[in-house]
């Protein structure tokens, strides 16, 4: 997604979006009651996560020339 962007009232951005990829670690623990050993597995998982950041270019907004990122 990339481009000028205008609202119902008037506002307006120039947007870009983008896609990167994060690792997130899930680990579990087991416990064998017989022997007390501890058994432990790590799950990797990849995220894909969109961030879109947007320049207000409104003329005469408070915000003009701010930097918004959606994620």
């Amino acid at each position: 997604m990339s481009g000028a962007v205008r609202s119902n009232d008037g506002r307006v951005y120039v947007v870009k979006g983008d896609t990167h990829k994060e690792k997130v670690v899930k680990v579990e623990n087991e416990v064998d009651e017989r022997s007390g050993d501890v058994r432990e597995t790590r799950i990797h998982l990849d995220r894909f996560v969109p961030v879109i950041r947007a320049i207000d270019f409104t003329p005469g907004s408070d915000t003009f020339g701010d930097v918004l990122v959606i994620r």
